[in-house]
């Protein structure tokens, strides 16, 4: 009997996915539909201190509007551009006029 090779073996255990797709639309099913939601002075004030003390690589979480309903993301700050207006988690970009929550994760 011959040894199978240690990819081979490997193959085996390999993630199968007959339904390709399935599990987007089905996350896309999950979200919930709803109006942008204005926030208070309050909410903004401390909204903007929270960004004002992010740094890059601070791992944080993020609700924001898109589209037709809110998102969370979670992730590592890769740029803050107070320029622009924009604050990218990872690869996602997020507009300020977007974002609802923002908390670090610890």
């Amino acid at each position: 009997m011959e040894k199978m090779s240690r990819a081979d073996r490997a193959k085996q255990f390999m993630p199968f996915s007959p339904l390709r797709g399935y599990g987007d639309e089905l996350k896309e099913k999950e979200k919930i539909i709803s109006q942008k939601k204005e926030l208070t002075e309050e909410q903004s004030r401390v909204l903007s201190e929270t960004v004002r003390d992010l740094k890059k690589g601070d791992v944080v979480k993020v609700v924001y509007y898109s589209g037709d309903g809110y998102v969370e993301k979670t992730g590592a700050v890769s740029l803050i551009d107070t320029a622009i207006g924009n604050i990218r988690i990872v690869k996602t970009i997020i507009h300020f006029s977007d974002v609802y929550s923002i908390t670090q994760e610890r």
